[in-house]
């Protein structure tokens, strides 16, 4: 399956996202509805590229910091970091390569488990071959069961490096 945006569609984000640039650049001041209406055309088109989530809550959070007095009308003046998600959004337009998501070729299980004395990951191949890992903690600066868990994922996956690739 592949997801990626029209031609026309992108050709139309993208003259949006430029004359907001332009406007930014030239310090000007661009109404709280536009914006609004640009965030939107960018929010179709963020599935299809890695990182575009991160660049639109950037967007997201200044247009919701406009309209909390629900004044659509507002003027307001476009600040350095909305240019720097904005070009990133413009780039990944321009070249508009296609998301691709393929079938992975292995399925593989990881479990883990934590105690304050020990660690312990397991790892079922397509097989249903088991193989297990184990130790104790030999630093115990970790004090939650969160902080344990969360470095038993990160040894399992230095543990299972190999099948992993």
């Amino acid at each position: 399956m592949t997801v990626q945006t029209t031609t026309s569609r992108c050709r139309e984000v993208l003259e949006q996202l430029k004359h907001l640039m332009e406007l930014a650049k030239r310090k000007k001041h661009v109404r709280a509805r536009d914006l609004a209406s640009v965030f939107g055309e960018i929010q179709q088109t963020r599935a299809q590229f890695k990182r575009g989530e991160h660049h639109y809550k950037q967007l997201q959070m200044l247009k919701d910091k406009e309209i909390a007095s629900w004044d659509w009308n507002k003027w307001t003046q476009l600040n350095d970091s909305v240019i720097s998600d904005k070009t990133w959004w413009i780039n990944k337009l321009a070249h508009n390569q296609t998301l691709c998501f393929t079938k992975p070729s292995k399925c593989i299980t990881i479990q883990t488990d934590a105690s304050s004395s020990g660690w312990g990951p397991s790892m079922i191949r397509e097989s249903h071959e088991k193989v297990y890992a184990y130790g104790d903690w030999k630093d115990n600066n970790l004090k939650s069961s969160n902080q344990r868990e969360l470095i038993v994922v990160l040894k399992a996956l230095l543990e299972f490096r190999q099948e992993l690739t």
